[in-house]
């Protein structure tokens, strides 16, 4: 009791016990003001917020159709939704380049279906971090939306992919055969400072 009389006069509690039995109800005020009464002049806030344009109306109203966008979800990644999140920007159909980006976006699939297999020593987590600097993706998606794009030879090139975090681009290195680029791509993610593991 006296090593946490601050917190329990803050909370109201602060009362003399005389017995174990005096412990329960005690830890139950407790727990409701940490748990609610703490909160709630924030809380207050928010509503009032969400009441200045009708908005909590239409959450009372529809709340399963809000239920996504402020309730936390975790949503597995697959190869599939990494390749519906980053979009290739390819060159002109027909061009010498676009060839190449088109082999390198088949390397790119094969990567990401080997990382959702457990054949590759990134997950979809350490891609998803290197590229846009969070693991898992947000309620109202991510913008800008994110990126691939390609590492010619004439821009510079370059052996291991680049991020932009802040503009969700994600840059992949051009190599003849998938086992080059799948090597250079697990050293490039991994090693890169602060954004290489989860």
């Amino acid at each position: 009791m006296e090593a946490n009389s601050s917190t329990l006069t803050l909370a109201g509690c602060f009362h003399h016990v005389r017995s174990i039995e005096d412990k329960v109800p005690l830890i139950r005020d407790m727990i409701k003001w940490y748990c609610l009464e703490r909160t709630r002049t924030a809380f207050d806030r928010f509503k009032s917020g969400l009441q200045t344009l009708g908005v909590l109306a239409t959450i009372q109203s529809y709340p399963e159709s809000f239920r996504d966008c402020l309730m936390f979800t975790n949503i597995k990644l697959t190869a599939i939704s990494m390749e519906d999140i980053f979009r290739p920007c390819v060159s002109p159909t027909g061009s010498n380049r676009r060839t190449v980006e088109d082999r390198l976006v088949g390397y790119w699939r094969d990567f990401l279906q080997d990382a959702e297999e457990g054949a590759t020593v990134v997950t979809l987590e350490h891609l998803l971090i290197f590229a846009t600097g969070t693991n898992r993706v947000p309620p109202l998606g991510l913008s800008p939306s994110p990126v691939l794009s390609f590492l010619h030879e004439e821009e510079g090139g370059g052996k291991f992919p680049i991020a932009n975090t802040c503009g969700n681009e994600l840059k992949i290195p051009i190599h003849p055969s998938f086992e080059m680029f799948k090597e250079n791509m697990e050293f490039g993610i991994l090693n890169a400072p602060n954004f290489g593991r989860a």
